[in-house]
């Protein structure tokens, strides 16, 4: 079966072929993920740093008040 033949090996090709893009698709998305998490990492520590800054002139503007 020749039809069958060159049908096998040009799915055999395609298969290959996306399985490249499929897997060149996700090292770019895995990638862009990582980024992402290191600037999403990186904010969070300095909203972290903000906050104690923020609680600790709250404190400060309480502590102040006379009572």
């Amino acid at each position: 079966d020749i039809p069958e033949a060159v049908g096998d090996a040009l799915d055999s090709q395609y298969q290959q072929e996306v399985v490249k893009k499929t897997k060149d698709l996700r090292e770019a998305i895995n990638k862009l993920f990582a980024e992402l998490r290191q600037r999403l990492e990186a904010l969070k520590s300095e909203l972290d740093i903000g906050l104690e800054d923020v609680a600790d002139s709250f404190d400060r503007l309480l502590n102040a008040l006379p009572v």
